[in-house]
């Protein structure tokens, strides 16, 4: 054999001893060990059969630990408040009726997370400024700068077990129920930041919770099922106030209808003047951590082939509260600054269920719940002292939408959602059965890095209780780094409703958002 044909097949034997294991008659079998040591692929280092003149490179396993987050600058101005009026009413805008600065808000999230083995465990901070609460700032009441000027917040934080089929999880944490995207009447374990109603993403809207949560899975032939149970410990944050229940506006805060009622035709005059001049504070009665404040929640999940189905059990508080009357005594006494608006979560009971299925090129999802006892606010605000109250009613409620995938790069939806009061009082404070709608199209274009969405969203059949409508351009500019131009307009309606006073409102924002990893 001569030499060259010597070295071609040395060469042939090498690459065919690097693609497969040699044959040894002690080898275990292979596929069902997790370690190369344990499937019979060589000695430890896993170089014994590498020629000598060879460097070995041995990959670190990866490491159990990772830290990421992300960084915001939130930037909006109201459009139509340049050289604005005053509104006439007694009740000047949140900042000024002719301040055009919106939003100046620098957020940071940071998660660190561990997995290894059957244990996980995370620990994820938030923390925001908004600068545009330092311009003018004697221009806001006390309660809108504590929710709006900074906020600093303990996310998702818990630690985790698996013990083969079930997994405990303790700590605050976001657990989503239902299949709805903007609307869901089965979705009641956590709170939700309403402080910019239309404006917020859907993924930062919940709020973490403190709960124990065990959930128990199996695969069967037909599809996978989940069992989960579910204590709620805590919904209150015991080191920040306003962050009871969720984030809200506050009652003269920037997005509250409560201003546009008190000054609504009938509604007594001095009412407006009084409230002008003090700071309302909602002032919830719960407390963090008390055992009868406990929630119970169950929920058992099935994921099949083409459907997947959902049924749910709860005992909860109602996380919108209902306000229960006026501190008179601090509204009418001229040396009192702040007037309290008690804030009641009362319990109720939910039963619910919910399916998606998809067919072709679209996707159905639905949502049906009975709630019993659900409360709901009841009142008079043209009554001197304006009446405020509650009272409670069986609701049914249902949730529907449609996506349809059937254009190249464009997703449409519709979303639909309607609660029936089986015990309706006459004296409603708020349209709680109008029927909501929602309307969502989105085209991903120049190579999957420029993205365009509308949205609108209307309350009532005919719209009459207010609606808004949004468009969104966003930038990828590079992985991790993307650039948001956003334009949305509210409009209150012909009846009170959730948009009512917000006819000034209209917002431009800009966004700049920078995810990072550091581990």
């Amino acid at each position: 054999m001569t030499p060259a044909a010597r070295w071609a097949t040395v060469c042939l034997m090498g690459v065919v001893g690097l693609s497969s294991a040699p044959a040894r008659a002690d080898a275990a079998p292979p596929a069902t060990a997790e370690s190369d040591d344990e499937a019979g692929f060589g000695d430890d280092d896993g170089f014994a059969d590498m020629p000598a003149d060879v460097t070995p490179v041995k990959v670190a396993p990866p490491s159990p630990w990772s830290l990421t987050g992300f960084l915001r600058s939130d930037q909006g101005v109201w459009l139509n408040r340049l050289g604005a009026a005053p509104a006439g009413d007694g009740l000047s805008l949140p900042g000024g009726d002719d301040n055009p600065f919106a939003k100046a808000r620098q957020s940071a999230d940071l998660t660190l997370a561990y997995k290894h083995g059957r244990w996980r465990a995370q620990v994820a901070l938030h923390g925001e400024v908004d600068a545009a609460y330092l311009y003018r700032a004697d221009d806001y009441d006390d309660a809108t700068k504590d929710s709006y000027r900074q906020l600093w917040q303990v996310r998702e934080t818990f630690v985790a077990a698996a013990f083969g089929p079930l997994e405990v999880t303790v700590g605050r944490q976001i657990v989503a129920w239902g299949e709805g995207d903007g609307m869901s009447v089965v979705d009641v374990v956590n709170p939700r930041d309403n402080r910019e109603p239309g404006l917020a993403d859907l993924d930062d809207i919940r709020v973490p919770v403190l709960a124990t949560r065990v959930g128990w899975f199996t695969t069967t032939a037909r599809g996978d099922h989940r069992v989960e149970a579910m204590v709620v410990h805590e919904t209150c944050n015991t080191l920040w106030r306003e962050t009871c229940f969720g984030l809200r506006t506050p009652p003269m805060g920037p997005f509250s209808p409560l201003p546009a009622l008190f000054a609504a035709p009938g509604s007594p005059a001095p009412v407006g003047a009084l409230l002008s001049s003090k700071t309302l504070r909602f002032e919830h009665g719960q407390t963090a951590l008390a055992l009868a404040h406990q929630q119970l929640l169950l929920r058992w999940v099935y994921k099949g082939a083409g459907v997947d189905l959902g049924a749910y059990a709860a005992s909860v508080l109602d996380q919108q509260g209902v306000i229960t009357g006026l501190d008179l005594a601090a509204l009418t006494n001229p040396d009192a600054s702040t007037v309290a608006l008690p804030l009641a979560h009362l319990r109720y009971e939910v039963l619910g269920t919910s399916g998606a299925m998809t067919a072709g090129s679209a996707l159905i999802k639905w949502e049906l719940a009975y709630k019993r006892r659900r409360p709901f606010n009841t009142g008079d605000t043209t009554a001197l002292p304006p009446q405020i109250s509650y009272r409670r009613s069986d609701t049914v409620e249902a949730m529907g939408s449609l996506t349809w995938r059937g254009l190249s790069d464009t997703v449409l939806g519709l979303e639909a959602s309607k609660v029936w009061l089986l015990d309706k009082p006459n004296d409603l404070l708020f349209p709680a059965d109008a029927p909501s709608l929602s309307l969502r199209a989105q085209h991903t274009t120049w190579s999957e890095r420029l993205h365009i969405t509308a949205v609108g969203v209307a309350f009532g059949l005919q719209a009459q209780y207010g609606w808004l409508a949004r468009g969104d351009v966003t930038w990828d500019i590079r992985d991790a780094l993307s650039l948001s131009l956003s334009a949305v307009t509210y409009q209150p309606g012909d009846e009170f409703g959730p948009f009512s006073g917000l006819d000034r409102h209209d917002r431009l924002g800009v966004r700049l958002r920078w995810a990072f990893s550091a581990l």
